[in-house]
């Protein structure tokens, strides 16, 4: 398991997110840091919601950081529909981050609920998703999910 640690001064919805998260990988770290557990060391996407709370995904869970404490998510605990996590994507109309599974389809995430929502292929439904192989997610200008 990883840990990350963060000062609690850092103003974290303005600092880029990826710079974020390299930096603290990679700067040693005060004695007064939060730690932040990380579901796994591969980190595959790092998004920051509307809020500044910070998701990262990785390959074997998801993760978020509110400045204060870190939750991790598990597709058995938690309504992800896999625990490997392709990418991860703040909603900029409505306040849910958007996640892309291998194999377990596209979660989102009420950030204020915390309520889970999956779309997953299915045979029976001709509209549902193609496959459950999802790597990348993006919303154009109306606020759709691509």
């Amino acid at each position: 398991m990883a840990i990350l640690q963060v000062e609690k001064s850092v103003t974290m919805n303005r600092i880029p997110s990826v710079l974020l998260v390299a930096a603290m990988l990679l700067l040693p770290h005060p004695s007064g840091a939060q730690k932040i557990e990380l579901t796994n060391d591969f980190v595959t996407s790092v998004a920051v919601d509307s809020r500044g709370d910070i998701w990262v995904g990785t390959d074997e869970g998801l993760n978020r950081y509110d400045g204060i404490r870190s939750n991790s998510y598990y597709k058995h605990s938690s309504g992800l529909g896999s625990n490997q996590v392709n990418f991860v994507f703040a909603d900029r109309e409505r306040p849910m981050v958007w996640v892309a599974s291998r194999y377990g389809g596209l979660n989102g995430i009420d950030c204020l609920t915390g309520e889970f929502i999956r779309y997953a292929f299915s045979q029976e439904d001709p509209g549902s998703l193609v496959n459950d192989d999802i790597n990348y997610i993006d919303q154009d200008e109306q606020g759709n999910i691509w």
